[in-house]
């Protein structure tokens, strides 16, 4: 288990990649925290669990990495650009902002 500390310096290092200008890969920091070795399965909830904590809805940081979700993955996809089957958008659910979050809080722990 992780002391508040390192949540905590992890968390304000993830502040860097999620405030960086040019964006994030979003994708990849959230396969990347599923995919995890070097955390068990209780240290990543452990982190979860501290960001659903740290971070709520209104959050600005909270609105920054779905609108980043938002922009780099969904709107790309041709899941939503198909023209026989068109699916209305409905932006990044609360777990994927979650686990992308957590995936760059990961590479500090």
């Amino acid at each position: 288990m992780f002391p508040i500390e390192k949540l905590d310096n992890a968390f304000n290092s993830a502040l860097s990649i999620v405030n960086f200008r040019g964006g994030f890969d979003t994708f990849q920091f959230r396969k990347g925290f599923e995919n995890e070795f070097n955390l068990t399965e209780d240290e990543k909830n452990e982190i979860l669990d501290y960001l659903n904590r740290k971070l709520r809805k209104g959050n600005n940081i909270y609105q920054l990495v779905k609108n980043q979700i938002n922009q780099s993955e969904f709107l790309t996809t041709a899941y939503y650009a198909n023209p026989t089957y068109p699916r209305r958008f409905r932006g990044a659910y609360h777990p994927v902002i979650m686990r992308t979050f957590g995936g760059a809080m990961a590479l500090s722990l």
